[in-house]
């Protein structure tokens, strides 16, 4: 007895079976972190000539944000690597770029230094947790 095998599978979506799965992970990650880092890493030089257009504030003022971004980066690194264990890389990533949104809107509303500070300090937070650190786990999983 002959057993035939058909698919319910429209042709058009045939191909999609064909590229490994990682695959369709490391065109994502790519996209996730290309859309996520270019506001922030891409578009300091446009925010430090507005800024200090704007404010008046000096290249060491607007640096100093930056250098604390960085340290505070190294900081949060452990932490996110224990919420990628606990709550998964996709939750993760959610949150993460969310806190960007968040930080940009604060970027938008800032009057002071001070607020300057703070926003870009919550930017570069959710720039820890949505970004490499997670996606790397993905891919590497």
């Amino acid at each position: 007895m002959k057993i035939r095998r058909t698919t319910n599978k429209l042709s058009i979506f045939a191909w999609k079976d064909s590229i490994f799965y990682g695959w369709w992970l490391v065109v994502l990650t790519l996209l996730i972190n290309a859309a996520s880092a270019s506001p922030v890493w891409g578009g300091v030089g446009v925010w430090i000539d507005s800024l200090e257009q704007h404010f008046g504030w000096s290249r060491t003022q607007l640096s100093f944000a930056f250098s604390l971004g960085q340290l505070e980066g190294s900081i949060v690194g452990p932490l996110v690597g224990i919420l990628v264990d606990r709550i998964g890389p996709k939750n993760v990533v959610f949150l993460g770029i969310s806190i960007i949104g968040v930080g940009f809107i604060l970027l938008s509303q800032t009057q002071s230094l001070g607020m300057f500070y703070l926003s870009y300090a919550i930017i570069m937070m959710g720039a820890s947790g949505g970004g490499w650190l997670p996606m790397m786990t993905v891919i590497n999983n």
